[in-house]
């Protein structure tokens, strides 16, 4: 019982208080409703304003993260460059291996091609000569012993693994 007094005291007090905030919001309102022309775009602008430098963290933070992926990219295709390099080199100086193997070839079948014709140009007039066709038939007999097919050359492994 001795608390009862302080009780109601305080909740006197407690009822002043609501009195007051209900009165204060009263005469404040009217001024509430005649500068919200002036509040409401305020509040926009700076919403507008703390979200436009939201995103423009989130965009930088973006961009932080898409570089920092291609310098690990790079730092990684970087290492395997030597190796890929030799690799070419090597296949390039197989092509040229190749290529100056099969050139040799062919100017020697050119040099038999053109000494057989030769041969039947440079016989007399009314000599027995032997037919074109026989010139062919040789020729392309003497082509037989050239082997061009390219399964058989051990460079067209590193040709095809280029490719």
């Amino acid at each position: 019982m001795a608390l009862l007094p302080l009780g109601v005291i305080l909740l006197g007090l407690a009822g002043i208080t609501l009195v007051g905030t209900m009165m204060g919001l009263a005469l404040a309102t009217p001024v509430f409703i005649l500068f919200s022309p002036v509040i409401v775009p305020a509040v926009l602008t700076i919403g507008f304003s703390v979200m436009g430098f939201l995103t423009c963290g989130t965009f930088g933070l973006t961009g932080l993260t898409s570089l920092s992926f291609l310098v690990r990219c790079v730092r990684q295709t970087v290492g395997s460059v030597p190796e890929q390099v030799e690799h070419v080199k090597k296949g390039v100086e197989d092509v040229g291996v190749y290529t100056g193997q099969k050139t040799l070839e062919v100017g020697k079948m050119i040099m038999d091609m053109a000494e057989n014709i030769s041969q039947w140009a440079e016989l007399p007039p009314f000599a027995a000569r032997p037919s074109i066709d026989d010139v062919m038939i040789r020729t392309v007999t003497g082509l037989m012993k050239y082997n061009f097919d390219p399964k058989s050359e051990p460079v067209t492994g590193h040709l095809l693994m280029m490719l």
